[in-house]
């Protein structure tokens, strides 16, 4: 059993910057009210079922003492995405004895409603993967300046859980292990969660859920593990590069070589600080999230030829063998095997090389 809490203090102040938080946990409550899926604000007109859809955890409920204190994972939301966007892979890991706290960013995020009844909407930002009429290195630097802002907020978290933790009349008093916390995202999320734990030193591991990483991993590797999942497309053949190059629109030729060259960074990267990357078969971009699960259409979802819950089954197990792994230490037979027991995955590992560079 799990629970979907908003709570008071779910609210983190930086200044003039106010994140929403929103914590998934063990519990060893049996009943409670279950969650909906988002709240009634912070759904539009399309998307208002969201809000009276009930996913399987509990509000509000205790927090589990048994196992506890507990590893903490750090979600970031894709480009104008929301926090409860994985609810599904969120779920399974508090299932597994882990608190997952998904952080909305503010003016990315959308829409956002606080406490105080205020809502934020998104700026008028064009997204990271539209290149009409700015080059490359335009898209890198604002990917900069987000991805660095978003890693600082994850950051301000961590500060916070951390009084809480110690603080005996807080719900997170002794529950959480914040010697133990990783970070996943899904698409410009994923790069959060690799800026971050390029940042953060209390963050041990990563995972980039389909999406191009910016900030300093184009200066140098990240030497800590990090695991990466791409769609069927990826990476590009030597035949699509070349088509894409020759005739190509301006903007299609500057998104092949934004992601030539993220290739490259996170290879590096891998070699370096050791870890696992895993294509999908079949798979889309969506099918790293939960929106390839609100309709069996795929038209309507952005989903790949695979069924949505054998997706979601790979990527929750892939998730799940790497935080067990890289943070409560446990020896991972899926993560050892050259070749996956799912006939849909493409999986690599690399072991650390940072020692030889010391």
């Amino acid at each position: 059993h799990l629970t979907d809490p908003i709570r008071p203090d779910s609210t983190f102040k930086s200044g003039k910057r106010e994140l929403m938080a929103q914590a998934w946990y063990p519990t060893d409550q049996r009943r409670g009210t279950r969650a909906p899926y988002r709240v009634r604000k912070e759904t539009t007109r399309l998307s208002s079922y969201d809000a009276v859809l009930l996913t399987h955890s509990y509000l509000n409920a205790r927090v589990a003492f048994n196992g506890a204190p507990f590893p903490v994972l750090l979600f970031n939301p894709a480009w104008n995405g929301q926090r409860t966007q994985n609810t599904s892979q969120i779920e399974d890991l508090a299932s597994h004895g882990f608190i997952v706290i998904a952080i909305d960013h503010p003016h990315n995020s959308s829409p956002i409603a606080y406490p105080d009844g205020q809502l934020v909407l998104a700026a008028n930002t064009p997204s990271i993967d539209d290149f009409r009429g700015v080059t490359m290195e335009h898209q890198i630097i604002v990917g900069d300046i987000e991805v660095r802002q978003q890693a600082d907020d994850d950051s301000l978290v961590l500060d916070v859980l951390t009084q809480m933790a110690a603080d005996p009349s807080s719900v997170w008093y002794r529950a959480l292990d914040l010697t133990r916390v990783g970070t996943f995202g899904h698409s410009f999320g994923g790069a959060a969660a690799v800026q971050a734990a390029f940042q953060d030193p209390r963050i041990l591991a990563a995972i980039n859920l389909d999406g191009w990483i910016f900030g300093d991993i184009f200066q140098r590797p990240l030497g800590k593990p990090m695991m990466t999942m791409y769609e069927e497309d990826y990476p590009p053949t030597q035949a699509e590069v070349d088509a894409t190059m020759r005739t190509g629109t301006p903007e299609q030729q500057r998104y092949m070589q934004l992601t030539l060259l993220d290739q490259k960074n996170v290879e590096r990267s891998l070699a370096f600080g050791g870890g696992y990357g895993l294509l999908i078969q079949g798979a889309k971009h969506m099918n790293f999230s939960d929106r390839a699960l609100y309709s069996p259409f795929r038209r309507f979802t952005d989903a790949g030829e695979i069924k949505a819950a054998r997706a979601l089954h790979i990527v929750n197990a892939y998730t799940l063998a790497f935080f067990l792994q890289t943070l409560k230490g446990t020896h991972e037979p899926l993560l050892q095997q050259s070749q996956s027991p799912f006939p849909e995955v493409r999986f690599r590992s690399w072991s650390a090389s940072r020692a030889d560079h010391q």
